[in-house]
């Protein structure tokens, strides 16, 4: 549950930890991250106790929590089920319960509901929580045909790296036919004091829409963006007037969220004023506002809360509002949307007096769903919204307009840093029946409506991705500033694999114990056979497929990150990354005889790139120059220096 509230109220920390020898100090240092909920470095340090001893279900356990809470559900599948296996003597009865979850969160229902049975047979005899969800989501899981029957028709496209990032982008909300406000969580926060930038940031920012294509997003005014703390989960009012927003600090541990209003004069906003005790109650959250416009009369603010009185976890709370701004005092939004788990994200469409939220705890596909309640209607019923905008994953902060709508989600396709469904992206969803052509714009089709060649093609790049390239120590072009390079990946793919031997002396060197340095030099060379061979390998094959959809006519967009090991400065790091990401493109012009290089030319084949430098770097990986063995020669931080392609849109879809 925490999780779900950091990541919804835009919040994760990285925590300052000590440096661990020991699997029992990993241990403590991952229990110390899971603590401050910074549950990546908590995975990090727990598979480092894992690794020592994968004989531990207590370790195991504890690891596929840490990728649960960081919404690595591929990674908390396997190690609950590596969990499970070794939990003889069920000490911890919530692995089956989770591991359902997981496979519940991937889509595979009828796993789910297997496993979700088994769970109840072997520890459902209670009136506990787990009982009651185990039989609410298996029934879920038996029912979701009803959903997926009336799927939605609509297309629904990631809104591109123009406006999302590698890190969580969310809450958006048309303010005009052409402008975007959204919150993203890609600002990194400096001590003043210590000059260390040790954790991420939320703020609020804005993109404009001309000729179909979007601004650079600009940061609203520092009144809004108060240095050191979250600004997020806009919503602005219908006429432009006034805002009410979520600033974040963290207090003991803990992220507190009030609700803040600036209004609009001449085009600027306002000094923001703090809303009142029955509002921000002390002690508790209030966040995820939205406006409601009741005429005459007023204003109903919705927003979300954790204060008592509610049906269980966070509720949708309101509140109405008069011309002076006087806020009443609130009142839950009442059982028809609230569930004794998290109701979440409130959006209103005025048009059709609905309002709109995302719940885990209503019957749907899983994680949190969209659901809307008409208001206008004698019979209320939260009613779910249907597929492809709801999914297995988390689908968030949905906006209504008359012919399209926007949502976050973490579903496969957005962007990510450390997992692949860690991250929210922002994503825009036409109807089909409002959709006309014009002569002035090219209209793409969307996966689902390619020939079934073009499809299969497709679908063969799905298995490849996230597809890593992996490169020596500092390089290319060493001890250099520069972004870009002009050597071949080929060229430096072949020179690198020429070094294995020396890799597999260096990390075996000094190892008295005999069987420890053969086991050494095992796993440095079967880094390079099942790593570094294999991801070239993959390379050449998605380069064939890629070239295959281009010719088929279709507009494809690769977003592509690189990292590096944390031996040099994190600027360094950065354009060394850039650096990479620039060999990887020399090879894609000149790929069988330089057919990619025309797509590149003409805008066809787009290439975005995502430098992110050592900031994938795990805690436990050396920076230490006179340590080589571990800094340079080790699989850990050879692991580390790579290129990544971490998405690839066709015509706007993702491919999947």
């Amino acid at each position: 549950m925490k999780l779900r509230i950091f990541l919804v109220s835009c919040f994760i920390i990285s925590a300052l930890i000590a440096t661990a020898q020991t699997p029992a100090a990993f241990e403590r240092a991952g229990d110390n991250a899971m603590e401050q909920a910074d549950y990546y470095s908590a995975s990090s340090f727990y598979y480092s106790a894992y690794v020592a001893n994968t004989a531990s279900p207590e370790v195991t356990y504890k690891l596929a929590d840490a990728c649960r809470l960081f919404n690595d559900y591929e990674n908390a599948e396997k190690y609950y089920t590596k969990a499970y296996a070794l939990d003889r003597d069920h000490q911890y009865p919530l692995i089956s319960f989770y591991l359902a979850e997981m496979k519940q969160r991937q889509g595979d229902y009828a796993e789910a509901a297997k496993i979700y049975s088994n769970y109840l047979q072997m520890f459902g005899k209670d009136s506990s929580y787990y009982t009651y969800k185990a039989h609410f989501e298996m029934e879920s899981c038996n029912n979701v045909n009803a959903i997926l029957k009336d799927t939605v028709k609509a297309d629904i496209q990631n809104l591109g790296t123009e406006i999302n990032s590698v890190y969580s982008d969310f809450a958006a909300q048309y303010t005009d036919s052409t402008r975007l406000v959204y919150s993203s969580l890609r600002f990194l926060n400096e001590n003043k004091k210590t000059k260390k930038r040790n954790k991420y940031i939320a703020k609020i920012q804005a993109s404009e829409n001309e000729k179909m294509v979007w601004s650079k997003p600009k940061l609203l005014s520092s009144t809004i963006n108060v240095d050191g703390l979250h600004a997020c989960n806009s919503a602005v009012s219908s006429n432009n007037t006034f805002m009410i927003y979520t600033q974040c600090n963290q207090v003991k541990g803990k992220l507190m969220c009030e609700l803040y209003l600036s209004t609009n004069k001449d085009g600027e906003w306002a000094k923001p004023l703090r809303l009142n005790d029955s509002i921000n109650l002390k002690g508790f959250t209030a966040t995820m506002p939205c406006i409601a416009n009741r005429g005459i009369d007023g204003y109903t603010l919705y927003f979300v809360s954790d204060r008592p009185g509610g049906m269980g976890k966070l509720d949708i709370w309101k509140s109405d509002v008069n011309a002076e701004f006087h806020f009443s005092n609130p009142v839950n939004a009442g059982a028809v949307i609230n569930t004794i788990d998290d109701d979440i994200t409130p959006f209103y469409d005025n048009l059709n007096n609905t309002l709109y939220f995302s719940s885990d705890g209503h019957h749907g596909l899983g994680g949190f769903d969209v659901y809307k309640v008409s208001l206008a209607s004698p019979q209320q019923q939260a009613i779910n919204v249907g597929y492809p905008i709801n999914t297995s994953y988390n689908d968030l902060y949905f906006t209504a307009y008359p012919n399209k709508f926007l949502l976050s989600s973490n579903r496969p396709g957005s962007m990510y840093i450390k997992a692949r469904t860690c991250c929210y992206d922002i994503y825009e969803g036409v109807y089909r029946d409002t959709i006309k052509k014009k002569d002035s714009v090219i209209v793409l089709q969307p996966l689902s409506a390619l020939d079934s060649a073009r499809q299969e093609t497709a679908r063969q790049m799905d298995p490849l991705l996230p597809m890593k390239l992996y490169f020596d120590n500092d390089q290319p072009d060493p001890k250099t500033m520069l972004t870009v390079s002009r050597h071949n990946y080929v060229e430096l793919y072949t020179k690198y694999v020429a070094r294995e031997p020396e890799f597999v002396q260096n990390y075996s060197a000094g190892i008295a114990d005999n069987s420890k340095m053969q086991e050494a030099k095992k796993r440095m060379s079967d880094f390079f056979a099942n790593t570094v061979r294999k991801s070239f390998n993959d390379l050449d094959r998605f380069s064939g497929l890629l070239l295959k959809q281009l010719e088929a006519g279709d507009k494809i967009e690769i977003a592509v990150r690189g990292s590096a090991s944390p031996l040099a400065a994190s600027n360094y790091n950065q354009n060394l990354s850039k650096r990479r990401i620039s060999s990887v493109m020399n090879y894609w012009k000149i790929f069988d005889d330089g057919k990619l290089y025309k797509y590149i030319s003409n805008g066809t084949l787009k290439v975005v790139e995502e430098p992110v430098g050592e900031d994938m770097a795990g805690k436990n990986i050396s920076d230490d120059l006179k340590d080589t063995r571990n800094s340079v020669y080790s699989p850990a931080a050879s692991s580390l220096r790579y290129i990544e392609v971490i998405r690839v849109l066709i015509n706007g879809l993702p491919v999947e």
